[in-house]
């Protein structure tokens, strides 16, 4: 980051951990444009004529995907310029307009490279799959991160050892769920003679889409409904927890729908409603059950971002490895 206070800067480090990654040229990610691509997903499901338009017209889908990365860009300039106001404040840059600019520009100049890094990745079971993928990478190491923590929180006996076998058997029963969903709908879009490329977002996109209007719905609950803080009943993981629950399978059908629609020889196949509806019952069950037993099981990385992750290196596995075991099967 240019224009850091180098002595500021090693006091912010003291303080914090993590401190290197979030004022780093990469501090924020790829989330203004998965929020930009959440709209676009939105959009689609909204309107299936849309969606089929842009699944059947490259350029269609190309021009949309410019819109999608023109609004990620505009939005993360916003966020730097937020960002560089609040460093000015702590003191890490000087608070002159060029500083200021210099650390907004930087921001966006990262935000603009993982655009670019993840638009030339691609992967042939998983669309947008560089999205995916740039995000998973480091989230995984976060999440190894976390369990470090764990284990060090374990070796000095700050937690017990039926809490960190807790952490570890239902982060792999998460992950297990995941792989399993992932290969059964591969298998059975493919025994009906279709592509599961087509399919593999509906593992992805519903727990994103759903998690952002809960958020949403929490928070337009707890601004006009001053009361509802009070109850016992009615606190913010309980309210979120009822809204995606419920959002999700809607959102699953929503995606099957404009699949078909977009997709017609991807239209009907073998155990189509068992499988989505496992779908909706396993993202729900991954999402809401350790954020509601997160006080009880903290830190446990389980939710909508580690099916990000293992849907992605699903995807890199079955690309890499699936026709080197199909080459040895026909040897």
């Amino acid at each position: 980051m240019p224009y850091l206070d180098a002595l500021a800067f090693a006091r912010h480090l003291e303080a914090t951990q993590g401190g290197s990654a979030r004022l780093s040229v990469f501090a924020l990610g790829l989330a203004p444009f998965i929020s930009a691509l959440t709209g676009l997903e939105l959009l689609k499901l909204a309107v299936p004529r849309f969606a089929a338009w842009i699944a059947r017209e490259p350029k269609a889908y190309r021009a949309a995907m410019l819109v999608v990365a023109a609004f990620a860009l505009v939005s993360a300039a916003m966020q730097g310029t937020g960002i560089s106001v609040a460093l000015a404040a702590m003191g890490l840059v000087a608070e002159d307009t060029l500083s200021q600019v210099a650390v907004t520009v930087t921001l966006l100049a990262g935000v603009a490279v993982l655009i670019l890094v993840s638009q030339s990745i691609r992967l042939q079971r998983l669309p947008i799959g560089g999205v995916w993928l740039v995000i998973a990478l480091p989230a995984a190491g976060s999440i190894v991160a976390e369990f470090g923590q764990l284990l060090e929180l374990l070796r000095i006996g700050a937690v017990d050892t039926p809490l960190v076998a807790a952490a570890f058997a239902l982060s792999l029963s998460a992950i297990t769920a995941i792989v399993f969903l992932a290969t059964a709908l591969e298998k059975c879009v493919r025994a009906a003679g279709g592509d599961p490329f087509h399919w593999t977002p509906i593992l992805v996109w519903p727990p994103l889409i759903a998690g952002s209007i809960a958020n949403f719905i929490v928070s337009l609950v707890f601004e006009f409904m001053p009361i509802a803080p009070t109850l016992s009943f009615f606190d913010h993981d309980t309210l979120w927890s009822l809204a995606f629950s419920l959002l999700v399978p809607i959102i699953v059908y929503l995606y099957a729908r404009a699949i078909t629609r977009s997709v017609p020889g991807a239209a009907t196949w073998f155990g189509k409603r068992s499988v989505l509806t496992f779908v909706s019952l396993a993202q729900i069950s991954i999402c809401v059950g350790p954020f509601l037993a997160s006080n009880l099981l903290s830190p446990l990385p389980i939710n909508s971002t580690l099916i990000v992750i293992v849907v992605a290196f699903w995807a890199i596995s079955r690309q890499f490895l699936a026709p080197r075991a199909h080459l040895i099967g026909q040897s």
